[in-house]
């Protein structure tokens, strides 16, 4: 037999001791993986005692790390809480199906390593069981998944891996997000409510509008109200952003766009866009002191006089067509004296203005929604807005509307919104009528 030469005993010793520091170096991070995890992770006996666990399980029980061995599980379970997680513990060694004999693991880290492989397994199975228990005086909502640990044996009897994720937060995070869901779509239903139908005429004149919504709820608004005697009022706004606060702007002014209407039916208020404006302009800027505040544009058609009256804060105002020998032309913009938009500042003056209408006049009133969302290559819509005008103008009022629409969105093309749009098509239908005689004897 040849002895080995000194220097190979020393590259052995060497190897051996390479490898011997290798897979302490393996077990300590395996260990440390494991102890950094949040869930709650346990091997438990059949009777409830901890046989191993890892940092997180010492700091739900309130113990040191060093003295879990034997530690019972139970008393941190309300009530008859244990009892309905025995039975779980108790049902998944029936759900099992047997598995080949498992030799004893003596050495922590071939525990640690068949631990966090198997954890990883169980989180995978959606099969969970909701259990709360008591954590430093808190009743906290536990979601355990208790399984037969299968890389051990012991003369104690069947082993169970248990692993604890703690979904208190959660729950109520989704609680929370569930009750402002709810709250949203309620202000998404009430501020459906305000808007008038899509199609809407009689003998006077003829409404096809479009709305669509960046998010579930909006900024934007449209109205429609009859005055009586033969007045129309048409009003537009766009609130500053988009979402629940502006939706609640929009619900304050269309309940003052209401209540004005009332009161010009009743005779108790002058028919007068300015007035609607300057009273919405008061209550916007004492309530939110510029914070938030709104373009709005109104009409009010005169069918009585042959006559429009209109005022504007700070919203682009209408395209007007008017036939010429039977054909509209061009879209022209309304000649209009700037302002400030409402609850800007409270001493903005408000003027009405007042043009001349004619059967077949039309008008396009929109939100900057329409002109200044973008394509994919980040270019506005824009003068777009009067191309398609002029494309679609001598088609019946539907369609006209519905072709503005369609070259918008061809335009977008399906880039996401990043604005509200609204569009309100008007056409004049009738001559003046005639002024009713009242008889006061």
């Amino acid at each position: 037999m040849v002895a080995k030469s000194d220097d190979s005993l020393n590259y052995t010793n060497t190897a051996n001791h390479q490898q011997t520091n290798s897979l302490i170096r393996a077990k300590d991070a395996m260990q440390s993986v494991v102890d950094s995890m949040r869930d709650f992770t346990c091997l438990l006996t059949h009777d409830g005692l901890i046989l191993w666990g890892n940092k997180a399980a010492s700091r739900w029980l309130g113990i040191d790390h060093d003295i879990l061995l034997d530690v019972p599980l139970w008393p941190i379970f309300p009530h008859d809480s244990w009892d309905l997680f025995k039975s779980a513990m108790h049902s998944s060694v029936k759900a099992t199906s047997p598995l080949p004999n498992s030799s004893p693991l003596t050495d922590r880290s071939s525990i640690t390593s068949s631990v966090e492989a198997q954890v990883e397994e169980m989180w995978s199975d959606l099969s969970h069981l909701s259990i709360p228990v008591v954590i430093h005086g808190q009743l906290r909502d536990i979601l355990w998944d208790v399984q037969p640990f299968r890389a051990i044996s012991s003369r104690r009897g069947q082993v169970y891996l248990v692993v604890g994720r703690d979904i208190t937060e959660a729950l109520r995070a989704k609680s929370a997000q569930a009750m402002l869901q709810g709250e949203i779509e309620t202000a998404q239903f009430l501020q459906a409510s305000f808007f008038p139908a899509n199609n809407l005429s009689d003998e006077h004149i003829e409404v096809a509008s479009y709305y669509m919504p960046a998010a579930n709820c909006s900024g934007d608004v449209w109205s429609y109200f009859d005055l009586g005697l033969s007045r129309k009022l048409i009003c537009i706004a766009d609130v500053t952003g988009h979402g629940v606060a502006s939706a609640l702007v929009t619900a304050m002014s269309h309940a003052l766009c209401t209540s004005f209407a009332a009161q010009v039916r009743d005779g108790l208020a002058e028919a007068s866009p300015a007035a609607l404006i300057r009273e919405l302009n008061s209550v916007l800027f004492k309530t939110f002191k510029s914070e938030m505040y709104q373009t709005f544009f109104a009409f009010i058609f005169d069918h009585s006089t042959n006559k429009a009256h209109y005022s504007v804060a700070g919203h682009n105002p209408p395209l007007f067509l008017r036939l010429e020998d039977g054909h509209y032309l061009k879209p022209n913009q309304i000649v209009h004296t700037p302002a400030n938009p409402i609850g800007f500042d409270s001493d903005t003056e408000y003027s009405d203005e007042v043009m001349t209408i004619e059967k077949g006049d039309r008008f396009v009133l929109y939100t900057d929604g329409l002109t200044e969302c973008r394509n994919p290559n980040g270019r506005q819509f824009g003068g777009g807005l009067r191309r398609s005008v002029l494309k679609h103008c001598n088609e019946p009022l539907e369609d006209l509307r519905n072709g503005i629409v369609k070259d918008a969105f061809d335009f977008f093309s399906h880039e996401p919104l990043t604005d509200d749009i609204t569009l309100v098509t008007v056409e004049i239908r009738s001559a003046p009528a005639a002024v009713p005689v009242i008889d006061r004897g």
